[in-house]
């Protein structure tokens, strides 16, 4: 049979076991970590948060160390060596508890009794547990111990033996006890013998105990104790001196409703209420911030409203942890303290563990000057029942959310004038409740257009430098650290306590510095502050915190909802999850504030914060990765393999985007070339369409370098590489690549990826301006594509015809072949091939001089532009619209609409040029011939670095339009500016488009 150890703590540390007693160990670190995990029994502690709270100040790896070896010195200390490791500390590699069936403390007897005193039915009982609490407090919690989990403990532990001493006090007057009395009125005396109270007290008791003089030599003590600091006895105590004189002498003296008759021993119980200034009116228990409140001004005032406008008496704030909840109904609080007549009563629940003590502690709260008992709760009522209108803020729910709502529900049905704001992570669902969510704070955008002012007023910003700014006094929000400071803003995604942490790095840190180390590791996001809540010191304890509220499934689902990067829906859950009822889970994950939903046009899409998402990760076992990895993976390789239309296709890539690229990286990483492969291929329209060049020629460039790739695959991913140069600007590569590979689709018979291939020779040789072989090529593609009943490929190979043919001046047969293509895309119902037919239409209009009908033919291609599939094709509308608005002379409307195409497919090169281009003739029509020529200069030497070689039709009208400048303005002038535009950086080529636009734009790339 195993002795119990009773680890004792009041008034120091020791441990004890039989005879056996250790007051020694290895550092005082090493006994913290005993007290701490004895006030917190029946609790696996995770060993990050432990580590953390005990050395805040050090490097993560070294005070993990540090803990492993205080826990090694513990067991050493405290197994039997024949019983094994796991007697008394119960450890694991992520938690550390203690056996709480073999170890006790003198604190958890001293909270036992002083609940038995409160509940206990006679006063015999009653005074027999407050006399074993009095007997048990040895002295403060852990003397010698100056950590901050500590401080908060011992003033909880402090307040409860002053109470039982007044209680004490109180019963054996009422059991006719006055010697008793009068001992435990000593006893308070010695917690404060400065504090008046207490002396008047015994003045008092001795004086029923017919002990004139001793209350006389009370009196003189309180005259020595208040000469200390200059002061003097009250008017209350000078009665009772004046009482004792006259009582000492044996003179009447007239009393009044407060004086007390002389007791005599063993009399009959009368109560003794201790003396009472009243207050006219009540001081609010709201904790006083220094901080500044930054942010949630809407869900401030719905808080205000609610309870002034009595819209609903039950607000619960939800949020996750570190998001703000205290600090709301604090802030709340205090504006609502003037309007109910300063009854606001703010009750932290951090330090109870049981619903049964949240009627003692609001009692503790409502009635600081009454220890408590079986009434103590009535009482409170009494008194609440007696205000107009009370609010009761209930701090830090969650952990008795199931059982304390019961308690919110008496209050509230008893209690008509009460109004309750609770803080928690758990929604109480309660007839009547109005929820508040809390999401994490707006972040910014650094967009060239935003002031330093407007970044300043953003509240993530505004937060982190004001918190940054009380450890350091000169950190300022500047043109050089906005950057850094928006980037940290947005890597912490809005949360407020995150923010906090990391700004309290600011004396020994750059924002750019913070931003670097949280990159590495979100566990470094911690703070050295000893004022701060432990569960708040580090957010691994508030992870902690959370995912310990949740049960075996919930737990399960969350760390396979990890796996998921940006979002997720049902379904893509239920492929994560199986055998799981996914959608009760994401919904009680959502109701724990450990995920959050938003509607799209579609569905209901669920994500979680990114630093919630880091740190669950580091929760999955290698077995469990491997899973969720392959299942993840595989889910989304499905997903973009679908064959729907597009715009269905597009909208679920963009949504799942992140998601798709963490399956790439996925199979990369697992070698899984030929999923990774397909994944690729399928992805490249997506990249294609939206521009994402540069990106998915990587991705596509990878995975063909693994070996043993199938050799039509492989074919097909250059292939789509090979698109994704040409568009690029890197015309040699592409078309060496197409060559490579045409053979390839041949020797397979693969006609579809033939043609396609084939497509990309044609583009080559239209920019080339060898017309007749982009014929040849449109002519054999387009046999092939009547052969496979391809009707979308016909309308593409009429639609290039007419390109090649404009360009030759065949205009009546440019017109044919376009308004072919418009027929069978209008049969086929493709919007982007009508939209790009048209715009090409509208652009053989303008080399007509017919402008009316260009404009018609545009209006409708730009209602159809939200349709294209490809970005580059939409910028070429815009494009196309500018030059006919230059064409008519609308320069302003010309640029305008040109810069909106170049925001439109910003990365891709044969757009970019082609925007110089009439963005400089559009300057020169509105007189800005200098910077026109600059812009010219620039257009030139940008089209020499991509190797554009186009000299159709429209650069022909270029050219005439250049040499017209040049005539006017004078060659030498004319060639002085024009070199200038030559040497310009795409920073000033940005800075001369801002001019003109009147608004900060930054859409051309370093070349």
């Amino acid at each position: 049979m195993i002795l119990p150890w009773r680890v004792e703590m009041l008034g120091g540390l020791a441990i004890a076991q039989g005879d056996r007693r250790i007051t020694r160990f290895q550092t005082q670190k090493t006994g913290a970590l005993l007290a701490y995990l004895a006030l917190h029994p029946n609790k696996a502690h995770s060993r990050e948060a432990l580590a953390e709270m005990l050395w805040p100040e050090g490097d993560p790896t070294a005070i993990r160390n540090r803990l492993n070896q205080a826990i090694s010195s513990l067991r050493r200390q405290l197994h039997p060596p024949e019983l094994g490791p796991g007697t008394v500390l119960v450890t694991d590699h992520h938690s550390v508890a203690i056996n709480s069936k073999v170890v006790g403390s003198d604190v958890e007897e001293f909270e036992r009794a002083i609940k038995q005193a409160e509940r206990a039915e006679s006063l015999a009982d009653k005074i027999k547990n407050l006399e074993y609490a009095v007997e048990l407090y040895k002295g403060e919690l852990l003397e010698g111990y100056y950590e901050e989990w500590v401080f908060s403990k011992r003033m909880h532990l402090a307040d409860h033996y002053d109470q039982a001493l007044q209680e004490l006090i109180r019963s054996h007057v009422e059991a006719g006890n006055p010697d008793a009395a009068i001992e435990f009125a000593r006893l308070r005396l010695q917690l404060d013998p400065y504090d008046e109270t207490p002396h008047v007290i015994l003045m008092r008791l001795y004086l029923r105990a017919g002990r004139p003089k001793s209350a006389l030599k009370q009196y003189e003590d309180l005259v020595r104790a208040l000469q200390t600091f200059d002061d003097e006895p009250s008017e209350v105590a000078e009665k009772y001196r004046t009482k004792a004189e006259a009582q000492a002498e044996n003179r009447a003296v007239a009393t009044d409703d407060d004086d007390l008759p002389v007791m005599e021993s063993r009399r009959a119980p009368e109560t003794v209420p201790p003396p009472v200034t009243p207050r006219e009116e009540p001081i609010p228990s709201i904790p006083r911030v220094v901080s500044t409140f930054v942010g949630r001004d809407a869900e401030l005032t719905a808080i205000e409203d609610a309870i002034v406008q009595d819209k609903s008496r039950l607000i619960t704030i939800l949020g996750v942890g570190g998001c703000g909840k205290t600090r709301l109904a604090i802030e709340a609080g205090w504006r609502l303290v003037e309007k109910v007549g300063g009854h606001v009563y703010f009750i932290a629940l951090t330090n109870i563990e049981d619903a049964s003590d949240l009627p003692v502690e609001i009692s503790r709260v409502v009635l600081p000057d009454k220890l408590g008992g079986a009434d103590s709760f009535e009482a409170a009522m009494t008194r609440l029942r007696s205000t107009p209108k009370a609010v009761l803020i209930l701090d830090n729910f969650e952990h008795i959310a199931e059982l304390g709502s019961a308690t919110i529900k008496t209050l509230l049905e008893a209690l008509p004038n009460l109004y309750c704001i609770v803080t928690t992570r758990i929604p109480l669902n309660l007839d009547g409740e109005v929820q508040i969510p809390l999401t994490p704070l707006s972040v910014p955008h650094l967009e060239p257009s935003v002031t330093l002012k407007e970044l300043a007023e953003n509240p993530s910003v505004a937060l982190f430098v004001e918190r940054a700014q009380a450890v350091k006094a000169d950190f300022q929000l500047t043109e050089r650290t906005a950057k850094s400071i928006v980037d940290l803003c947005r890597h912490l995604e809005g949360l407020p306590l995150a923010l906090e942490l990391a700004a309290s790095w600011a004396r020994v840190m750059t924002p750019s510095q913070m931003l670097e180390q949280i990159s590495e590791n979100v566990d470094r996001l911690a703070s050295r502050r000893r004022d701060i809540n432990p569960r708040h010191r580090s957010f691994r304890a508030v992870f902690d915190g959370s995912f310990s509220l949740l049960d075996e499934t919930l737990k399960f689902v969350f760390l396979r909802l990890t796996y998921f990067s940006g979002g997720w829906d049902y379904e893509s859950a239920a492929r994560l999850c199986p055998g799981v009822d996914v959608i009760t889970a994401i919904h009680t994950l959502e109701e724990h504030s450990m995920i959050f939903s938003e509607p799209t046009d579609d569905a209901i899409r669920f994500s979680m914060l990114e630093t919630l998402r880091s740190l669950g990760e580091g929760l999955i076992p290698p077995d469990l990765d491997a899973e969720c990895g392959w299942l993840h993976a595989d889910y989304f390789l499905e997903m973009t393999e679908r064959n729907v239309p597009w715009n269905k296709w597009e909208r679920a890539v963009s949504l799942d985007y992140s998601n798709c690229i963490a399956a790439l990286r996925w199979f990369a990483e697992n070698e899984r070339s030929e999923e990774g492969l397909r994944m690729a291929v399928a992805m490249s329209r997506y990249w294609v369409g939206k521009g994402l060049l540069a990106e998915g020629r990587e991705w596509l460039d990878l995975f063909t370098t693994f070996d043993g790739i199938d050799l039509l695959l492989n074919a097909r991913a250059k292939s789509a590489s090979a698109k994704l140069a040409w568009l690029a600007g890197d015309f040699i590569i592409a078309e060496r690549s197409i060559r490579e590979v045409i053979d390839t689709f041949r020797t397979y018979d693969a006609k579809l990826d033939e043609m396609e291939a084939q497509f990309i020779l044609q583009l080559e040789a239209h920019r080339r301006g060898d017309y007749e072989e982009s014929k040849r090529i449109l002519y054999a593609n387009l046999a092939l594509a009547e052969a496979l009943d391809d009707v979308n490929a016909s309308a593409r190979c009429w639609l290039a015809l007419g390109n090649a043919s404009i360009e030759q001046g065949e205009f009546d047969e440019a017109r044919e072949y376009y308004e072919r293509s418009i027929e069978v895309s209008r049969k086929t119902g493709t919007p982007e091939r009508i939209a790009h037919a048209l715009t090409n239409l509208a652009n053989l209009s303008i080399f007509a001089g017919q402008t009316e009908a260009a404009r018609k033919w545009l209006d409708e291609a730009a209602s159809l532009i939200d349709m294209y599939e490809q970005r580059w094709r939409a910028a070429m509308t815009y494009l196309v619209k500018g030059r006919l608005e230059n064409v008519e002379g609308n320069y302003e409307a010309a640029i305008d609409t040109l810069v909106e195409g170049l925001r439109t497919a910003p990365t891709e090169k044969l757009v970019t040029w082609r925007f110089l281009m009439q963005f400089g003739l559009a300057l020169a029509g509105l007189g800005l011939t200098e910077d026109a020529i600059r812009t010219f200069g620039f257009f030139e030497r940008y089209r020499e670095r991509i190797g554009e070689q186009h000299r159709g039709i429209e650069m022909r009208v270029y050219e005439e339009k250049l040499e017209e400048i040049r005539s006017v303005y004078g060659e030498d002038r004319f060639n002085e500016q024009f070199n200038i535009g030559r040497i310009m950086s795409a920073d000033e080529m940005n800075g001369l488009i801002t001019k003109v636009y009147r608004q900060p734009i930054r859409l051309l790339e370093a070349i």
